[in-house]
């Protein structure tokens, strides 16, 4: 059972969170704060060339490659994770370990003083700020809960895939690592019929991406906000769903 809760949950030690801002902070100072971080300037403003090159991405030396045939906003998480292999190396972190590689990454494209700033400007609008950041809606999920207090959730094909409340926090709802509450289940049906970004009660917000052969719903809450719709009596039936406006 420990096994499978981590697999759901993904969680890096807390205590490691403060030292990989502090690794993707140093290699912002070379290329800036604000997103969206250019990876490719980064990269050779550290010496490196960066080559377009089927399969996974490496780093060989001066070189490092990406697949330029993937989606551009995994070439960009690609690119960051090689990054962050010599961020945690040059930092005294485990250069090995490809969690912390890919923490590093989403700390680098995703900065900590900006996201919580533009959370702010936008209203947790992450339809917009997912574009913005130039990263795939999975990086935000799980970005997020490390640097704002949320409970973050991941649904493919009706099925949670990932989900996880901000580790620092302590109380005694804590969301089910592989089962939704069923006003939960209500607001991604709802989603997914609809095709649509939407909201519950202004309070719980879920974002439609839609990709050839699966449907994945990202659920985003605070978590005041969602350990008060859990305690709700039948909140599943009573909780007023809105969809998203037209831009």
């Amino acid at each position: 059972m420990a096994r499978a809760k981590s697999q759901v949950y993904g969680l890096l030690p807390l205590m490691l969170d403060e030292d990989m801002d502090a690794a993707a902070a140093a290699l912002l100072m070379l290329n800036g704060r604000e997103p969206p971080v250019d990876p490719w300037a980064l990269a050779s403003s550290m010496g490196f060339t960066v080559l377009d090159k089927p399969g996974p991405a490496s780093t060989v030396g001066v070189y490092m490659s990406v697949d330029g045939g993937m989606p551009i906003e995994r070439q960009r998480f690609d690119l960051a994770h090689e990054l962050g292999h010599i961020a945690a190396w040059e930092t005294g972190l485990d250069a090995k370990d490809c969690r912390m590689a890919s923490a590093i990454a989403a700390a680098l494209l995703i900065p900590d003083p900006a996201i919580k700033r533009d959370l702010s400007r936008t209203m947790w609008d992450l339809a917009e700020l997912v574009p913005a950041y130039g990263v795939s809606w999975e990086v935000m999920a799980r970005r997020l809960p490390r640097v704002v207090p949320c409970v973050s959730t991941i649904v493919d094909n009706g099925r949670v895939r990932w989900r996880q409340r901000s580790p620092w926090l302590s109380g005694p709802l804590r969301p089910a690592p592989h089962r939704l509450e069923p006003w939960e289940r209500r607001l991604v049906d709802a989603a997914l019929a609809s095709g649509e970004h939407c909201y519950a009660a202004n309070l719980v917000s879920a974002y439609v991406v839609r990709r050839q052969g699966w449907d994945r719903v990202v659920l985003v809450s605070g978590v005041e906000e969602w350990e008060a719709l859990t305690r709700i009596p039948d909140a599943a039936s009573r909780l007023p769903l809105a969809l998203a406006q037209p831009a």
